[in-house]
């Protein structure tokens, strides 16, 4: 009996441990899983950063033109301006 008893202690045991092996090993693989969404994540944003950098330069060149065309205006009025005053002397 107590033989027995011994037996089915050790074997309890033995299921035991091989049950935490496995979930050690669930977790490692678990983990490893987790790295690399995070690596194809970061890579995701690296690929968008320079995706949007061709746009963000072209939206600076629009705006610099924008702005270069409002100076055109406003110089253009100031010359009118002059003139009509002088035009007034």
């Amino acid at each position: 009996m107590q033989q027995n008893n011994q037996q089915q202690q050790q074997q309890q045991m033995k299921q035991s441990q091989q049950m935490t092996q496995q979930t050690q090993q669930d977790l490692q693989q678990a983990q490893q899983t987790l790295q690399q969404v995070q690596q194809q994540q970061q890579m995701n944003q690296q690929q968008q950063q320079m995706n949007q950098q061709p746009q963000q330069m072209q939206q600076n060149n629009q705006q610099q033109q924008q702005v270069q065309g409002l100076q055109q205006q406003i110089n253009q009025v100031e010359q009118e301006l002059n003139e009509i005053e002088n035009e007034l002397l």
